[in-house]
């Protein structure tokens, strides 16, 4: 099961493995929900929970709720700040909360303007940086960052 929370680069995600066979997309991202509703080959859940119009996610206790209930294999989850000391954050704090859990998933930085996050602390943590296996960002990032 691959989880993916909202934003440009998971989108992307979820367009590069929407021609998969056989596997399950979780995701709270109206706009990703949209996309992979019509590919007959994967099985889509959503949420639920309430929309937030800035980001298109469902966020909320019924997102949250929704989440504590499934077992993910692999998470890909957008980001607004990555700091060595502060780990993921995001501009919205209830976005935060509505993050896949789980010890066997493991979340993956945002991509897509990834020199402009590095080094960045946005408003609330969704995560500490141990609990990061992989980071995804574009080319132009830096390959060392500030310890903010």
């Amino acid at each position: 099961m691959v989880g993916l929370t909202g934003g440009t680069t998971t989108t992307e995600v979820a367009r590069a493995i929407s021609d998969r066979r056989g596997i399950t997309v979780v995701t709270n991202a109206l706009n990703i929900a949209g996309e992979l509703a019509i590919r007959a080959d994967l099985k889509l859940v959503v949420t639920g929970g309430t929309a937030r119009p800035e980001s298109y996610e469902l966020v909320g206790p019924v997102a949250e709720q929704a989440l504590e209930r499934l077992n993910l294999d692999v998470a890909f989850v957008g980001v607004d700040g990555i700091s060595l000391r502060r780990g993921l954050t995001t501009h919205h704090e209830i976005e935060a909360h509505t993050q896949p859990d789980d010890d066997r998933t493991r979340p993956i930085g945002r991509g897509r303007g990834g020199q402009l996050k590095l080094g960045r602390v946005a408003f609330a943590q969704i995560c500490a940086l141990d609990a990061v296996d992989e980071l995804i960002t574009d080319e132009d990032a830096p390959r060392r960052c500030s310890a903010s």
